[in-house]
């Protein structure tokens, strides 16, 4: 069973002004929204709350808190971050304050604005001088397996603020402890680990309570597809947003299911099996339009590679619907976090799924190697 430590927090937190960068998927190990603890139980001083993707409720399905106001249970101020220039809370702000704390629940993939956003509050806090505190929680995908391409500095943004892969294996504090060092931010630093956590957990593993980390995450498996499926959401096909499954459909009204699930069966890829299916999204991608394609059935999560399952599919499709698919390009590079894998399906570059692998596999390794220093578990 593991802990969150919130004991330490609170002793952390003691004759401190606050702000809190937190959200509904920041509970403790009762399942109590950390907010609430921290400003009620806790009687904590808290002076203003930092509003991320999705409201610091989750009920901001389009990603977007009131850009002021306060938070209707308990009244403290609110600051949405995407009022701010590059969406970066202000130093000024924090000059205010004694220590920022962050607590979100990542998703074990580059491309979730939780921890750019834990990155940027770090670099404001620099600058204003005031103490960082972490309270840290699972990589939901576990903490092994090391996936994707290192991210290009021309592509840094929300999805993506210093050289790390694609599924990354750190959790959000360790993920702290190496940005705040590999990017020279010289943080007041403090992260607070967890109890009884092994590197090879998946969420389930950990005994914590859920609630879905955002509105197309109904449970802790869907980040397991989701850490390779994301790359979808650039291309004009239904990868399953819209569905009860999201991230666990791929396909399109033009695609032809059967040929789709021998084509990816064939090539006999750990930890799963694709099953023709047929589905109609209520919206996103193709929404009211009846699809095919596959189920993306995961058999052995560890086994499993999500992301080189996602460039596959990428590659199947495009074997034989190029004339059909149409690209949203520039977002394409930030979330592969390179140019290599739109520029190899439209042939702007010779090769294959097998050349893009072989480059995300030496980034992984060596990325294995740098993270090495800044684990905690």
């Amino acid at each position: 069973m593991v802990k969150l430590g919130c004991d330490e927090l609170r002793d952390a937190l003691k004759g401190k002004k606050l702000a809190l960068m937190m959200n509904h998927s920041s509970l403790d190990n009762e399942g109590r929204n950390l907010i609430d603890t921290i400003a009620t139980d806790w009687g904590c001083d808290v002076r203003m709350l930092f509003g991320m993707e999705h409201g610091v409720r989750g009920n901001m399905s389009k990603g977007f808190d009131e850009l002021a106001g306060k938070d209707e249970r308990t009244g403290i101020p609110l600051e949405c971050l995407y009022k701010f220039p590059d969406n970066r809370p202000p130093a000024e702000l924090l000059r205010t304050v004694d220590a920022a704390v962050f607590s979100a629940q990542d998703a074990g993939c580059r491309c979730y604005t939780y921890a750019p956003w834990m990155c940027y509050l770090m670099d404001a806090a620099a600058q204003a001088g005031c103490e960082v505190i972490v309270l840290d929680r699972p990589n939901p995908i576990g903490g092994e397996a090391v996936e994707g391409a290192y991210i290009d500095p021309s592509q840094y943004g929300l999805i993506g603020v210093f050289p790390y892969t694609l599924r990354h294996g750190l959790t959000i504090g360790e993920m702290a402890r190496m940005y705040n060092d590999v990017m020279h931010v010289g943080a007041d630093l403090r992260v607070i680990p967890m109890e009884g956590y092994r590197r090879e957990m998946f969420y389930a593993d950990t005994g914590l309570l859920w609630t879905p980390a955002s509105p197309n995450i109904p449970t802790p498996e869907t980040f397991v597809p989701y850490c390779g499926m994301v790359l979808f959401e650039n291309v004009s096909v239904s990868y399953g947003r819209g569905t009860t499954a999201p991230f666990y459909y791929c396909g399109a009204p033009f695609v032809d299911g059967r040929w789709l699930a021998d084509r990816m069966n064939a090539q006999k890829l750990p930890g799963v099996r694709f099953v023709e299916a047929h589905w109609q999204p209520l919206f996103n991608n193709c929404a009211d339009e009846d699809c095919e394609g596959v189920f993306i059935n995961v058999t052995d999560p560890r086994a499993y590679r999500s992301a080189e399952c996602a460039v596959r599919l990428l590659f199947a499709l495009t074997e034989r619907y190029a004339d059909r698919l149409t690209w949203n390009e520039s977002y394409m590079h930030t979330e592969s976090g390179t140019t290599l894998l739109y520029d190899t399906l439209t042939g702007r570059r010779p090769g294959d799924a097998d050349t893009v692998l072989r480059t995300w596999e030496a980034d992984a390794a060596d990325f294995e190697k740098k993270r090495a220093p800044y684990l905690l578990y």
